[in-house]
C-alpha cells in the first residue's frame, strides 16, 4: 500500500481556498472516486506553487498527493516527476531521515515495481524502512505499511518464503494499533492469503480471503476498490479448486466496482479481464475469452508499455487460448514475445519468467519438438529450483 499522509503545515491552514479543494480532493479519495479527486488536488498544488513557491514543503506533501493517483492510474511518467521533486524539495527542507522523506522514498519505489525497474525499488523500500524504524519505531502504523510494501514486492518477484514473515508481522503490528476489524488488517489478511494460494495452500488461503471480505463489508462502501482486491484473490482460488461458478459471479463483481471506482482502462481492470478470460479458457468458453484477452492486453501495453511484465503475461495469456485453439503459429509467436520480454534486464529475473519457460516446453512437446521442450523445460526447472534454494 502507498504512503498517504495526513496532515498539512501551517502554511496551508492560513490558506481557506486550498484547504477546502485538498479537504474535498481527500474525502473523494477515501470513498475510492480517485478520479474526481485528481483535479482538486492539481488545483490545490497550483495554488500552494504560486502562494509558497514550488520548493515548499507543504507544496511537496500535497504534489504527493497528486503522484499517488497519478500512480494509480497509470500515469507513470508525471507521477514519478512528480515524487521526485517533492523528494528533493522534502529533503532540502527536514534533512535525508525524515518520516516524510521515508513516504516519498516508498512510493516513488512501488512506482520503480510498477513499472519493472526493480533493481531501483528495493533499496529505496529498505531506505524507507530504515528510516521509519528509526523515526518512529516498530510499532507504528507507517512502519507496518513499509513493512507491507518490501512484502508486497518480494510476492511479486515470487520470493513468498521472504514475503510471508513481513506480513505477518505487519498484521500483527496493524492488529495492535487498530484493532481486528479495521480494513487496512482486512488487506494485511488478504495478502498472507495472496501467498498462501501461490504456495498451494488452497484450504487456509480460503480462510484468509473470507475474513478479509468480512471485515471489508463491514466497515468499506459496498463499491470500494479493496473489495474487489479480495474478490479477485478468492475466485482465483476457486478457479484452482475448480469451483467455476463461484468465481465467475466474485470476478464479474469485482470488475464491475474497477470499472466505476478506476475506469475501463486501468492496471487492476486489465487484470481482473485477464483473470475473467481464463476461467473462461478453462471452461472452453473461447470466443468469449479471447474478446477478453485482447482487451487486457490492449489496456496493459497502452498503461505499461509493450515491453512490461505484465503485457509479458498478457501475451503468454492469450498464446495459451490460441494453442488450445490448434492456433500454433499464432501462439508460438506470442509465447516468445512474451519470453523475449522477460529476459530484458531488470536486475533480477522476474516471477513469470519460468511459467513462459514452462509453458513453451510443453507448447514445443504437443507439437512433436522434443529437443526445444527439454530446453525449455530444463531452463524452468533450474530457475524454480534456484529460486526455491
Amino acid at each position: 500500500m502507498p504512503c498517504y499522509w495526513g496532515a498539512y503545515g501551517d502554511a496551508i491552514a492560513q490558506s481557506p481556498e486550498i484547504e477546502s479543494a485538498l479537504d474535498k480532493a481527500r474525502a473523494l479519495q477515501s470513498s475510492g472516486r480517485y478520479t474526481e479527486a485528481i483535479p482538486l488536488f492539481r488545483r490545490a498544488v497550483e495554488l500552494a506553487a504560486l502562494e509558497f513557491g514550488e520548493e515548499h514543503p507543504d507544496v511537496a506533501t500535497i504534489q504527493t498527493k497528486l503522484a499517488l493517483l497519478l500512480h494509480v492510474y497509470g500515469q507513470f511518467d508525471e507521477a514519478e516527476r512528480l515524487y521526485k521533486h517533492s523528494l528533493s524539495a522534502l529533503e532540502k527542507s527536514f534533512g535525508g531521515d525524515h518520516e516524510k522523506v521515508a513516504d516519498t522514498l516508498n512510493n516513488l519505489a512501488k512506482l520503480y515495481e510498477n513499472t519493472a525497474r526493480y533493481d531501483k525499488a528495493e533499496p529505496l523500500f529498505k531506505r524507507s524502512l530504515a528510516i521509519l524504524e528509526k523515526r518512529l519505531g516498530t510499532q507504528h502504523r507507517k512502519f507496518a505499511s513499509s513493512l507491507n510494501n518490501l512484502a508486497m514486492f518480494y510476492m511479486t518477484q515470487g520470493q513468498l518464503d521472504e514475503a510471508e514473515p513481513l506480513f505477518k508481522r505487519s498484521s500483527r503490528i496493524t492488529r495492535q494499533i487498530l484493532g481486528n476489524k479495521h480494513p487496512d488488517l482486512a488487506t494485511l489478511i488478504n495478502n498472507l492469503g495472496e501467498v498462501y494460494r501461490l504456495q498451494g495452500h488452497l484450504i487456509y488461503a480460503e480462510s484468509f480471503y473470507q475474513r478479509a471480505l468480512e471485515i471489508q463489508r463491514a466497515s468499506l462502501a459496498s463499491d470500494h476498490p479493496s473489495l474487489a482486491n479480495s474478490m479477485n484473490g478468492l475466485a482465483l482460488l476457486y478457479i484452482a479448486q475448480h469451483r467455476y461458478e463461484d468465481a465467475e459471479p466474485l470476478l464479474k463483481q469485482a470488475l464491475t466496482i474497477l470499472e466505476k471506482t478506476r475506469g475501463p482502462e486501468h492496471s487492476k481492470v486489465a487484470g481482473i479481464v485477464n483473470n475473467l478470460a481464463e476461467l473462461y479458457r478453462t471452461q472452453r468458453r473461447f470466443e468469449e475469452a479471447e474478446s477478453l484477452l485482447q482487451r487486457s492486453l490492449s489496456v496493459t501495453e497502452k498503461i505499461f508499455g509493450l515491453d512490461h511484465p505484465e503485457a509479458a503475461l498478457a501475451l503468454n495469456n492469450l498464446a495459451l487460448l490460441y494453442k488450445e485453439q490448434g492456433r500454433y503459429g499464432d501462439a508460438e509467436n506470442l509465447l516468445l514475445k512474451a519470453l523475449a520480454i522477460l529476459e530484458k534486464p531488470v536486475g533480477y529475473e522476474h516471477a513469470y519468467l519460468a511459467g513462459v519457460l514452462n509453458n513453451l516446453a510443453a507448447f514445443y512437446q504437443s507439437v512433436g519438438q522434443r529437443t526445444k521442450a527439454e530446453e525449455f523445460y530444463e531452463r524452468s526447472l533450474a530457475l524454480k529450483s534456484a529460486r526455491k534454494n
